[in-house]
Parts: structure tokens; C-alpha cells; sequence
């Protein structure tokens, strides 16, 4: 059935949340985790990640993370696998 604005009216609730703290002026820690959404015959995993950032000046960060995402190789629930990443990102 076809709800508002061509959504499913069926709608599952998912949480999701996230928590930072900066110990020092120029660094940040934090965590993040979302709960995977069913959808019929599958389930997207939850997703997890950890991770630092460091505030080189005011437009530069550089952020190391690891990041679980769900076995990509399981059969009852789509993930995409996990492993560190790292971020430059430089605002203008």
C-alpha cells in the first residue's frame, strides 16, 4: 500500500545515535551506531564506527576512523564489510 508521497506506509523505527567529546581544543573523539533497517525479505546490518579527528587549523581536519558495516558475505543481512578510513577534508 502506498502511503504519503509514495512511501510505504509500513515503517519500521530504527535508532541511531552518536556521542563526540573534544578532550583538547584541536581534537574530537567519538563513536556512532545505526540500526540496520528490515525491509520484507532482508535486513540491512547495523553499522558501527569509531573515530578521531584532528582540527589542523580552521579549515583543515583529518579524521582516522574504523568503521564495522555488517559482514558483507552474509546471506540474511546486506553489509559492507568494515575496516579503518581516513578523511582529509579541507573547507574554504
Amino acid at each position: 500500500m502506498t502511503g504519503v508521497h509514495g512511501f510505504d506506509s509500513d515503517r519500521d523505527v530504527v535508532g541511531f545515535g552518536n556521542i563526540a567529546i573534544l578532550p583538547l581544543p584541536k581534537l574530537g573523539i567519538g563513536f556512532e551506531y545505526k540500526q540496520g533497517a528490515k525491509y520484507d525479505d532482508f535486513k540491512n546490518a547495523d553499522y558501527w564506527d569509531a573515530h578521531v579527528i584532528w582540527f589542523v587549523n580552521s579549515n583543515l581536519s583529518l579524521i582516522g576512523a574504523y568503521v564495522n558495516a555488517g559482514d558483507e558475505k552474509s546471506a540474511s543481512k546486506v553489509g559492507l564489510g568494515g575496516g579503518a578510513v581516513f578523511s582529509v577534508q579541507y573547507a574554504f
